[in-house]
């Protein structure tokens, strides 16, 4: 996560890119919130009017496959999948992803503000594994 307002900039070279960084605990902070259902920046990055913040997990599927997400953050919002940028289809809170079998890398890249203070992310309708930052899909 890093504490900055310029979300154009790619904060992630250091790592190959917002594209291709697959982050290490030694890279990020790692964080695992002590809510449910969301992660509340306020309580992981002190900052005053925005930050960009960058969120990493994996995702591993059995088979390849279309699945739902459900991501509770409106723009800006991008979404690195696998190396690809993927577009947010306007205020919906579902979007696309195309796993592949195996492990899937996915990178949200957020601009927290005092409005937007929180994000969700979890694939409804199946059955998942989690620990820490990697999921599994379970059939």
């Amino acid at each position: 996560m890093k504490a900055s307002t310029d979300f154009s900039k790619d904060f992630l070279t250091t790592l190959g890119g917002e594209q291709t960084a697959r982050p290490t605990p030694y890279d990020w902070q790692k964080y695992q919130s002590p809510l449910s259902d969301r992660i509340d920046f306020k309580k992981v990055v002190h900052y005053q009017d925005s930050a960009v913040i960058y969120a990493y997990c994996t995702i591993e599927s059995p088979t390849q496959r279309a699945v739902s997400a459900k991501i509770d953050f409106n723009e800006p919002l991008t979404v690195f999948l696998n190396g690809q940028s993927l577009e947010k289809q306007g205020r919906s809170d579902t979007m696309n992803l195309n796993l592949k079998k195996g492990k899937n890398h996915l990178i949200l890249k957020m601009l927290a503000t005092p409005q937007k203070d929180h994000f969700s992310f979890f694939l409804p309708q199946l059955d998942i594994r989690n620990r820490k930052h990697k999921y599994q899909i379970m059939e």
